[in-house]
């Protein structure tokens, strides 16, 4: 038999006989598993947790992790010098989640981010495994009413594992290297003036975008977003299509493509992460972690890449979510984030100015939408700027809806648009909502009610066959003005 196929062979061996005897065995009420844990105790002792003999082997590696973990090591050449990396995650975090009891009052918890193992040495009964963890180890408290946000530390650890007659077990863990991470490390940003269009298709829009991607209907509004004398556009990745795997290949394709059609015009792209998401809770952190990372690969070189929006408008989630839980689910996305991809400006799109400033110092530029009175937003936009001092300030959403009950109001949009314009040449960036109308606006994006879907089908500033309406020349006005001023002027 090849040595390769050997190794599944003992592996799949040991776990059949060893579930034969776990039906007899009791299971611990915590258990923590190495490979697929989300979470551990910190006062818990993990070795010993690993050797207890009482833990049935099917709950040490699940069948998915399992699967991973074999195909990590069959990829192994024999050379200690081994640098491909596989992310192996996290097949049973929720239930190891639900597990853990906060008694009596707090949990101290840990929260791996960003996980990579790596094999190092595999002896050659393939019975002992070394393999190098490289992970962001996130303390995190967590009780009744509140969860906080502790230390962050880089950590890489060699691991040895042994495969028993009760199948896998952790016989040592070695720190190499323990490292304090901080958010706060950040690049400077200078953009230059930004001027754009918050931008779905409009036969396409929210979640039908990335599954129809209509290039013939892209390539002709890219075409009229820089007519408009706009440099810049920001989409949204739907989290169900570049979640999924049986669609997340083809959405990574697209959003290649997408930046590829806008960097040959010269336009940068704000991408806006985890669209019609709004689930903070710990256990999806590190899967939340795995899927910002598969995306940030892909698109982290592009030339026409202009930052990352890690949310939007997740201030709208505090009430339902918890502002904490909200706050610090965006600071482990930052962590993640910065460990990979430490050059990539970030950014989060605010809905309330009053909320802007959160976060600021971890952030590249400051991102806020204003859909208020537009009489008093530049006082808006000057209190933000006191509050996050040197960070750019994007006004990432403006824009007014035609509709009213009464009719069409086509000029009301017009003149909505330019009294907002007129008070932000102050600004870093803008982007107006939107390029077009919609014919459709599914209830998962803004309910039931009809006059919610009917003011949102009419932001567009172009008709159906691209002629301008009177907001898109007050768009162009502004920027043959604003994009000519040089900072500081």
């Amino acid at each position: 038999m090849r040595r390769r196929h050997l190794f599944p062979a003992i592996l799949i061996g040991a776990s059949g006989l060893w579930s034969m005897v776990a039906a007899f065995a009791s299971t611990p009420v915590q258990t923590h598993d190495f490979l697929n844990a989300l979470t551990i105790d910190e006062n818990y002792a993990l070795g010993a947790q690993w050797q207890d003999a009482n833990i049935p082997h099917e709950d040490k590696l699940s069948d998915a992790d399992q699967t991973l973990f074999i195909q990590l090591l069959e990829q192994f050449d024999g050379q200690v010098s081994k640098t491909d990396q596989r992310q192996l995650f996290i097949d049973q975090a929720g239930s190891e989640f639900q597990r853990q009891k906060c008694q009596p009052e707090q949990c101290q918890l840990s929260v791996y981010l960003n996980r990579n193992l790596a094999p190092q040495y595999i002896h050659g009964d393939l019975r002992l495994v070394q393999l190098q963890e490289s992970s962001i180890q996130q303390s995190v408290s967590v009780s009744a009413d509140e969860i906080t946000y502790g230390e962050k530390t880089k950590v890489k650890r060699q691991v040895r594992f042994m495969l028993t007659e009760r199948g896998w077990v952790l016989k040592s863990v070695e720190i190499v290297e323990s490292l304090a991470f901080s958010n706060s490390q950040v690049i400077a940003l200078e953009t230059g003036k930004i001027s754009g269009i918050n931008y779905y298709p409009r036969s396409a829009p929210w979640d039908k975008f990335w599954g129809e991607f209509p290039v013939d209907d892209i390539e002709r509004d890219l075409d009229a977003i820089s007519d408009l004398g706009a440099n810049a556009v920001r989409i949204f990745m739907q989290h169900e299509y570049f979640a999924n795997l049986d669609t997340q290949k083809d959405g990574l394709t697209k959003l290649q493509r997408f930046l590829d059609m806008s960097a040959k015009r010269d336009i940068k792209v704000i991408i806006t992460m985890f669209d019609l998401r709004a689930d903070y809770r710990l256990q999806n952190w590190s899967r939340d972690s795995v899927h910002l990372s598969t995306i940030l690969d892909v698109i982290h070189d592009h030339d026409a890449l202009l930052a990352v929006d890690l949310k939007n408008q997740p201030d709208l989630d505090f009430k339902p979510s918890g502002e904490r839980q909200v706050t610090v689910w965006l600071e482990a996305m930052i962590s993640s984030a910065r460990q990979n991809h430490p050059n990539i400006p970030l950014t989060i799109g605010w809905s309330d100015p009053a909320q802007a400033d959160k976060l600021s110092d971890q952030l590249n530029l400051v991102s806020v939408h204003d859909y208020n009175d537009p009489r008093g937003l530049s006082e808006r936009l000057n209190t933000l700027r006191i509050k996050v001092a040197d960070r750019p300030v994007f006004v990432t959403e403006i824009g007014h809806s035609r509709w009213s009950p009464t009719g069409d109001k086509t000029q009301r949009q017009a003149k909505r648009l330019d009294a907002q314009l007129s008070q932000l040449k102050n600004v870093d960036g803008v982007f107006v909502w939107t390029l077009n109308d919609f014919d459709e606006i599914g209830s998962n994006i803004v309910g039931h009610r009809p006059w919610r879907k009917a003011q949102q089908k009419a932001y567009g500033i172009t008709n159906k066959d691209g002629a301008w309406r009177p907001a898109a020349q007050a768009f162009h006005a502004f920027n043959q003005s604003f994009l000519s001023t040089v900072k500081g002027d």
